[in-house]
């Protein structure tokens, strides 16, 4: 379940990205629609939004050391099996 709780969190924080550049809000923090005459201007993210947005996973050592591990194992059978068609 660990894993189902990184991958929902990842996508919370990747809507409430979407929903920031989507929306700007005032100094009451209320979203509202800019009305500036270019429309990328509108759009663009804010340094406190980028600042707080995660963007990797944290780590979390249970996970991602067993996952080296793995992938140093995958690897090395790999450049074995290699060597073996050489």
């Amino acid at each position: 379940m660990p894993i189902l709780n990184s991958l929902t969190n990842t996508i919370r924080a990747e809507i409430a990205y979407i929903n920031k550049r989507n929306a700007t809000s005032d100094s009451k923090g209320q979203a509202y629609e800019s009305k500036s005459s270019h429309p990328r201007l509108s759009k663009l993210p804010t340094v406190a939004g980028i600042l707080t947005l995660r963007t990797i996973p944290p780590f979390i050592p249970a996970h991602d050391i067993v996952r080296g591990i793995l992938h140093a194992g995958q690897a090395a059978l790999a450049f074995t099996f290699m060597l073996a068609v050489m």
